[in-house]
Order: C-alpha cells, then sequence, then structure tokens
C-alpha cells in the first residue's frame, strides 16, 4: 500500500497567503509586526470572526519566526 501526498492545492496556497501576509506585515510594521498581529487577532476574535482570527495566528507564527531569524 502507498501512501496519498497529504499536500493539497489549498493548503500550499494557504501557506503562501500566510507567509505573503507576515512578510507585508514586517515590512509595513518592522518590529512592531508582532504587536500589531496580535492586536488583529484580538479584534477578529472580539468579533467573533474565529476562522480569520486563526488565520492571523498562523501569520504571527510567522512574523514570530522571521523576526527571530533576521
Amino acid at each position: 500500500m502507498f501512501s496519498v501526498c497529504c499536500w493539497h492545492p489549498e493548503m500550499i496556497d494557504k501557506k503562501r497567503e500566510v507567509l505573503e501576509a507576515a512578510r507585508e506585515m514586517i515590512e509595513r510594521f518592522g518590529t512592531q509586526a508582532v504587536r500589531q498581529v496580535q492586536q488583529r487577532i484580538g479584534e477578529l476574535d472580539a468579533l467573533g470572526e474565529h476562522d480569520a482570527a486563526t488565520f492571523w495566528r498562523d501569520v504571527l507564527a510567522n512574523v514570530t519566526s522571521l523576526l527571530g531569524s533576521g
């Protein structure tokens, strides 16, 4: 039996979108990007926009990683 690849095009597109958003936040806000993304997450959660907040949590993880490696 063989395993089926778990990478769907939608997953790859989402990962690209998340990384692009992280890079744009860093470009726009520099070292304050983490704070800006955290604020956005809080606002979205308060509005009940949990799917959008989840996207921004993924962005936050990428921002943190990119800033930490820079």
